[in-house]
């Protein structure tokens, strides 16, 4: 999906710049199965700058650990984990992107 809102916010004469722009510009408000933010900019290009912790049960499928989904997030390397407050863009019907 996140290919598909840069190539359509980058506009019809598609650069390798223009894509990039879009996303810098733009990204954080793409819809997606993103739980925080996507960190990218002019000079980052860290992705999704977040987590959650899991248990995996005897199926494999993975719990919020605790029982409860708690998501951390922090800006670089050197910042601090705070609990996220980020709210996910609505995602799209039958997931095909209709905004960028």
């Amino acid at each position: 999906m996140l290919t598909v809102q840069a190539l359509r916010a980058a506009g019809k004469d598609l650069t390798r710049e223009g894509v990039m722009s879009a996303i810098e510009t733009k990204g954080a408000k793409f819809a997606s199965a993103g739980l925080v933010p996507l960190g990218y900019s002019a000079t980052s290009r860290i992705g999704y700058n977040g987590y959650w912790v899991s248990q995996l049960n005897a199926k494999g499928e993975g719990k919020p650990f605790g029982g409860k989904l708690v998501v951390y997030t922090t800006d670089s390397g050197a910042g601090a984990v705070t609990v996220s407050t980020f709210v996910r863009p609505t995602m799209p019907k039958n997931g095909i992107p209709t905004n960028s």
